[in-house]
């Protein structure tokens, strides 16, 4: 069984790591040269992705790590894995998609979900 407290402490984490990658205009730029309009955040949509991800970590990060660095490695690996699948989908799906954006988001997913789960563990 998950701890509330703990699952809305790495909500927060999470929220306050990820807007320093949010926050920059790498995505505005490249948000409109996508759907050639402002970025609006769908906060509903949002919401529910730092919902989920959490789920990541309780269910198969933290019971299959042995240590921080353990915890570390393992959310690297399955952030890389989930924004890979993300970002080379909308690289396959939108033609104005660019491979130096999803791979910095690559990246950033690697580090985000590793860095939360080191901190979480």
């Amino acid at each position: 069984m998950i701890n509330i407290k703990d699952y809305i402490t790495f909500i927060v984490i999470y929220i306050v790591v990820d807007y320093i990658w949010l926050s920059r205009d790498l995505h505005k730029e490249n948000i409109y040269k996508i759907q050639k309009k402002e970025l609006n955040i769908n906060l509903l949509a949002a919401g529910l992705f730092y919902l989920i991800a959490p789920l990541y970590f309780f269910y198969y990060i933290k019971p299959l790590s042995t240590s921080k660095f353990d915890a570390l490695k393992k959310g690297m690996l399955l952030g890389f894995l989930a924004y890979s699948t993300y970002d080379l989908t909308n690289k396959a799906v939108f033609e104005d998609y660019s491979w130096g954006y999803a791979i910095s988001d690559i990246a950033w997913g690697t580090f985000v979900l590793g860095i939360v789960s080191y901190i979480m563990y």
